[in-house]
Parts: C-alpha cells; sequence; structure tokens
C-alpha cells in the first residue's frame, strides 16, 4: 500500500516541478498542466481519506477522478493536435460520456471494483491521440529538438501508461475476482511503476521545455 500511496508523491513532484517552471508555460495551453496536477493530487488524497468508505471511494474515482482525467487530457490533446483532428477528439468526449452513463446503469452489477468499460474507452482513445501526435511529430520539423517540447514528455508518459495498463484496466474485474493472487496482484506493480514513469516524464518535460 505504501507503494501505491507514493503514486499521490509523484504527481505532487510533476505539479511543483510544473510551478517552478511556469514562466516558460506562459503563452501556452500548458499553464493549466499544473493545476490538472494539483486538483488530482487533492482528489487522490480525498479518496485516501476516504478509504475506508468503499462506496465514497469507489464512487470518487468512477464518477469524478477518471472522467477528470480523460476530459483534461483530451482537452491537452485537443489544443496540441491540427483542427482537423479535433472532431475525433469530439467522438472520444461523446463516446466516453456515453459508457460512463451504460456503466452507472447497464453494467453497474458488472463492474464492482472498477470502471473497466469506461476506462477501457478513455484508454483507447489516448492511445488514438498519441499515435497521431507521434505521426504529425514525425513529419515535422520539430523532431530535431522533439525533447525541448512539454507536448513530448507528455505524451510519452500517457503512451507509456495506458498501452501497459490497457489489460490491466479493461480485465481489472476479472482478474481481482478470478486470478488475485497469480496475475492481478503481480501486475498492480506494474501498474504503480508506469504510474511513476509517467510523472517522472511530465516533470522531465517541465523542466526541459523550452519556451517559444
Amino acid at each position: 500500500k505504501l507503494f501505491l500511496d507514493l503514486i499521490k508523491f509523484f504527481e505532487l513532484v510533476a505539479a511543483i516541478t510544473g510551478f517552478i517552471n511556469y514562466r516558460k508555460l506562459k503563452g501556452t495551453f500548458w499553464v493549466y498542466f499544473p493545476f490538472f496536477l494539483i486538483i488530482l493530487f487533492i482528489f487522490e488524497c480525498i479518496g485516501l481519506w476516504f478509504s475506508g468508505n468503499k462506496f465514497i471511494n469507489l464512487n470518487l474515482y468512477k464518477y469524478v477522478v477518471i472522467p477528470y482525467i480523460f476530459f483534461s487530457y483530451s482537452y491537452f490533446f485537443k489544443k496540441n493536435l491540427s483542427k482537423k483532428f479535433s472532431n475525433v477528439i469530439n467522438l472520444g468526449f461523446l463516446v466516453f460520456t456515453l459508457s460512463l452513463l451504460a456503466e452507472a446503469t447497464l453494467l453497474s452489477n458488472f463492474h464492482p471494483y472498477y470502471s473497466s468499460f469506461s476506462l477501457s474507452v478513455a484508454n483507447v482513445f489516448f492511445l488514438i491521440y498519441v499515435l497521431k501526435y507521434y505521426i504529425d511529430l514525425v513529419h515535422s520539423k520539430r523532431i530535431i529538438t522533439f525533447y525541448n517540447y512539454l507536448d513530448f514528455w507528455f505524451s510519452t508518459g500517457i503512451l507509456i501508461f495506458y498501452l501497459g495498463c490497457l489489460p490491466y484496466f479493461s480485465l481489472y474485474n476479472l482478474l481481482a475476482t478470478k486470478f488475485y493472487k497469480t496475475i492481478f496482484l503481480p501486475y498492480t506493480w506494474v501498474f504503480i511503476v508506469l504510474n511513476y514513469i509517467m510523472y517522472l516524464l511530465f516533470s522531465i518535460g517541465f523542466i526541459w521545455n523550452k519556451k517559444k
């Protein structure tokens, strides 16, 4: 549990790093990113506070934290990718919202531990957005100094975490009930480490980002 709670520490470090390097973000939509991280950290702390109350904790993550992450990340991708791609991101908004509603009604009895369906939908759309980002990057002059752009570190962190955790999110309830010791627990360690890596990459992005 200690290592799981340490995820919050990495979130906080990333947020603080963003604020320390805030001047480099001014004039861009990335000025909102450190605030996103600090709010996420607060939500996580609330979840920790109510860890003993399964109902509050479960619904906090299902209907607050996960939607907050999806809509926020989608916003950053929408601002960063071409306008022609906006319709795909708008579709992502719609499909995720519908999946969340379906999970709250039709699928409520199938997901006792985690909102696997809506989170899997979010995961797939994130991977689509990241793929589009890399395609655009490869075909631009920015590829020469890619490491100086926060969007590269942001997208790379998203790719590593959500690609690595796609089976974990999609099969969470099944693994937690049927394969707890054999697969679920080892995969939870993978989930934790990938969280660390993602927030470390966000921190590196804040540090190495060059003001345009």
